[in-house]
């Protein structure tokens, strides 16, 4: 259970802190606090890039008027990094890894320490952002604390803080299903889309992004309610550029699209296929795989994850407007990766492989 006394002697322990502040219940929570405990030796700080929805942006400064936080905004440039674009598995790892190029100039300058919004509940999701996050010297205090979740939320409304209750926003990438890439007109298209769902009066909600096709979660309390208005919810997420809408009859699931990877999803249910799944033999096989310019913008990546249960994690990339090319392992069963890589090969991307180690 969440301590918040423990809380705020972790804090003191770090001394100077400088909190990753998205406008979500965590970071909120972890900002108010620090800034109560530690007064100008806390900053909030919050990354400002088109993967962040514009009213989170905009809560951001509410929040840090309304509690006088020492709060600024930075640009993070993940959407310059080919392996965050390309989605594979470990984008969140590019993400987290652009987050800390921003922050930690900012920290040093100040002797102080990164801390994340991290709860204990998220150590059991699939978030390689955080080993990242780690990697580069950033603390957890809320995890070190006990806190879940629930917990943030009991502690904030306790604290009168208005963003006890307020809906989970991840970043709009977590939208996008592995494979396919993220771009900027992506990420606007479902951003406006669900800022439209939330005027109509939904509350905790997903538009997952197919394409030309728009898949929306909604509490399934509100299920009915999307029916009831279901011309006005159509013509909402087309105003954003989709041309079909669909709605997603088993509600709103944060993280569901890591059944994908094979990883528990969010009911805790694994997303491989059969209970003799972990019995065959896997393979990770390195390769540097060359998409000649008529290929560049494919999404071929998601089909290896869709089409043959293979996940591709992305190590190094480069891409241009005439050529690109990808080092990275392809993991998964082992009949199930040549099948992929001889697919690759007969539409026309250069297979090369780098070595491979079968398990």
């Amino acid at each position: 259970m969440g301590d918040l006394p423990r809380l705020r002697a972790r804090l003191r322990e770090l001394g100077r802190v400088t909190v990753a502040f998205s406008g979500g219940a965590d970071s909120a929570f972890l900002a108010w606090v620090a800034a109560d405990t530690l007064g100008a030796d806390a900053q909030a700080v919050t990354a400002v890039s088109p993967s962040l929805a514009p009213t989170e942006r905009d809560d951001c400064a509410a929040l840090a008027a309304e509690w006088g936080l020492r709060w600024t905004m930075v640009q993070t440039d993940e959407l310059e990094r080919p392996e965050y674009v390309a989605n594979a598995g470990d984008r969140c790892a590019h993400c987290k890894s652009a987050l800390m190029d921003a922050l930690v100039p900012l920290a040093e300058a100040e002797g102080s320490t990164v801390v994340l919004g991290t709860n204990v509940d998220d150590l059991g999701d699939h978030r390689p952002g955080q080993e990242a996050a780690a990697a580069r010297g950033a603390a957890f205090p809320l995890v070190d604390a006990g806190f879940t979740k629930a917990d943030v939320r009991a502690a904030s409304r306790a604290l009168g803080l208005r963003t006890w209750d307020k809906p989970a926003a991840a970043c709009l990438a977590s939208r996008v299903p592995y494979g396919t890439p993220v771009t900027l007109t992506t990420l606007d298209r479902v951003g406006r889309a669900e800022a439209a769902l939330r005027a109509l009066g939904f509350g905790q909600l997903r538009v997952r992004h197919y394409g030309e096709v728009a898949r929306i979660e909604l509490d399934p309390t509100e299920l009915g309610g999307a029916v009831e208005q279901r011309a006005e919810v159509v013509a909402a997420v087309k105003s954003a550029g989709y041309s079909r809408v669909t709605l997603d009859l088993e509600g709103f699931r944060s993280g569901n699209l890591n059944a994908a990877l094979g990883l528990p999803g969010p009911n805790g249910l694994d997303g491989s296929a059969g209970a003799g799944h972990a019995s065959r033999p896997m393979a990770n096989v390195r390769v540097k795989l060359t998409f000649p310019e008529e290929l560049i913008k494919q999404p071929l990546l998601g089909r290896l994850v869709r089409e043959f249960d293979v996940l591709p994690n992305i190590r190094r990339a480069n891409v241009e407007e005439t050529v690109g090319w990808i080092v990275c392992e392809l993991a998964g069963e082992h009949d199930a990766v040549e099948a992929a890589i001889d697919w690759l090969e007969e539409k026309g991307v250069q297979v090369d492989r780098l070595g491979d180690v079968v398990e």
